[in-house]
């Protein structure tokens, strides 16, 4: 994410840059052909979106890095954001699970927690470790009577 913001940032430069200093038409492939109003606007075009892709680089990251998120797991609820990128807090009743569900996508472990109408997305990088997580697992499935298998 940091590096795609930070070319984002060299693209904006470069396009605001362009269109600055632009004093020649613009050619595509002998296709299209833009004149030299037309190649400063593209270049404008070009660097306030590469600006806007970079805000939201920079916003996520910020994000991601502001306030800490925790888990808490107790005997009756649990406590989590809502998925990884997710500021939203969802607390679930324990005795409300209905399904328990530990998936692998692009290498990234999941673990899914099924209630009537919510779902929280608990990664497995969340933790300080696989067994962290491994542990954090097993307490949330004790005694926990889950009306579908987990898989």
């Amino acid at each position: 994410m940091a590096l795609t913001a930070i070319f984002m940032l060299i693209c904006t430069w470069a396009f605001f840059t362009a269109a600055i200093g632009n004093d020649q038409g613009l050619q595509f492939d002998r296709t299209i052909t833009l004149s030299v109003q037309g190649a400063t606007i593209f270049y404008w075009a070009l660097g306030l979106f590469c600006a806007a892709v970079a805000t939201m680089g920079v916003l996520a990251i910020v994000r991601a890095f502001g306030k800490p998120r925790f888990i808490v797991l107790n005997d009756e609820t649990l406590t989590a954001p809502k998925s990884q990128i997710s500021s939203k807090i969802i607390t679930l009743k324990r005795a409300d699970i209905t399904r328990l569900r530990v998936i692998t996508v692009f290498g990234q472990t999941v673990l899914r927690v099924h209630n009537h109408g919510k779902t929280l997305e608990i990664a497995v990088a969340g933790f300080a470790s696989r067994e962290d997580f491994d542990e954090f697992y097993k307490r949330l499935e004790k005694g926990l009577e889950l009306s579908q298998p987990n898989s």
